[in-house]
């Protein structure tokens, strides 16, 4: 999670929860 605040904090922020599952497995 922290890696996608890095990448766009104003597109990952609102969405991480969402995006928890997506995010981890491209990490």
């Amino acid at each position: 999670l922290v890696d996608d605040k890095v990448d766009r904090p104003g597109v990952e922020v609102p969405q991480g929860t969402e995006r928890t599952g997506t995010n981890r497995s491209r990490a």
